[in-house]
């Protein structure tokens, strides 16, 4: 019997720190984000693998969308420059999944 495969992202960690992007918009943008790219690429059963990703019915996110995206700065949030660092990272993982699929 073959080991799982990995994921190809690993699940995001970001320090918690004064004036940071609020973690839950930040938490359900990013789920959605890789959930995306996770069902570009991986078949359906990753998902029993990450439970943290999830879609909860929400169609994918496009990188328009990820570009629109607007995170409130908190009192305590997530580390704004480890949060910007990941989505542009994930910005052009969508747009090259939406390159070879022909959408936007």
């Amino acid at each position: 019997m073959s080991s799982p495969q990995p994921l190809p992202f690993p699940a995001p960690s970001f320090d918690v720190v004064l004036r940071g992007y609020d973690r839950t918009t930040v938490d359900a943008l990013v789920s959605r984000a890789y959930a995306t790219l996770l069902d570009e690429t991986l078949p359906k059963r990753t998902f029993a693998l990450a439970p943290w990703l999830s879609l909860d019915g929400a169609d994918p996110l496009t990188v328009s969308e990820l570009r629109a995206a607007r995170i409130d700065v908190v009192l305590r949030g997530y580390d704004r420059a480890q949060v910007e660092d990941l989505l542009n990272s994930v910005e052009g993982h969508l747009a090259r999944a939406e390159s070879r699929n022909g959408r936007q």
